[in-house]
């Protein structure tokens, strides 16, 4: 029930197509059917390692959820003349539980998109197959083949992230001043 679970919960509701306004959008419930259509794309859950490495993934600039195509080529168009080049990762439509690359770049004046696969047990491949570890050695190796390195703004997640770490901040400094201000009045105890 702690800030985390709301990151995670939204997850789960962008994952259904679901838009994300902040943690007070957030329900304090989602469905299995929910959970499950998350774990196509991030699971399968393997301890705290998994919700960390989603976490982290959650905290990119790069990465912007569960957006269609039209979506991603909107995001990357309205930058194109400020940027010259740029992209972002988003979840697959057309093969759930898969990756997109999507990006315009300094010689195409349209978007182009990648399917970067994903399975749980062995990690990602791009189209070529060529097998890669982890979501960053993804976005390392897209960048570099087609020479990007920008991230394209829009990504709702870390801003979300943003007001989950304020939420945890605030609840450990009332947690703490509570400690502090009971700890102060032990010595005022008559035994």
């Amino acid at each position: 029930q702690g800030p985390l679970a709301t990151a995670l919960r939204a997850v789960a509701l962008n994952v259904q197509g679901r838009p994300l306004e902040g943690t007070d959008s957030v329900p304090e419930t989602f469905s299995a059917r929910d959970f499950h259509h998350m774990l196509r794309w991030f699971g399968p859950l393997r301890g705290v390692d998994t919700v960390r490495a989603m976490e982290s993934m959650l905290r990119k600039q790069w990465f912007h959820g569960r957006i269609s195509r039209s979506e991603a080529n909107r995001r990357l168009t309205a930058v194109l003349a400020t940027t010259g080049a740029t992209f972002l990762i988003r979840l697959s439509d057309s093969e759930p539980g898969s990756y997109a690359f999507s990006c315009t770049t300094r010689s195409s004046q349209s978007s182009k998109h990648y399917l970067i696969h994903h399975s749980p047990e062995l990690g990602f491949s791009t189209p070529s197959g060529q097998a890669i570890k982890s979501i960053d050695e993804v976005v390392f190796h897209f960048c570099r083949e087609v020479d990007v390195m920008i991230p394209c703004p829009g990504s709702e997640f870390p801003a979300l992230l943003a007001q989950v770490d304020e939420l945890t901040n605030r609840l450990g400094d009332d947690l703490a001043h509570r400690y502090t201000s009971f700890d102060d009045g032990a010595d005022d105890l008559d035994f």
